[in-house]
């Protein structure tokens, strides 16, 4: 997801300039941020969390 590129990025670069170079909107980055997590993403990251099995 190019968002989550930008947002695990934004320490680097400016986000106005990924956003640029992605053909995204910053403002729709910011939206994206300010969303709640979905149902499904918190799903995904309850199975990712679970102890892996022998």
């Amino acid at each position: 997801m190019k968002f989550g590129f930008v947002d695990e990025h934004r320490e680097v670069w400016p986000v106005r300039v990924m956003c640029a170079v992605l053909s995204l909107s910053a403002s729709g980055y910011y939206a994206w941020r300010s969303r709640p997590e979905s149902p499904r993403a918190a799903s995904r990251k309850q199975v990712c969390e679970l102890p892996q099995r022998a």
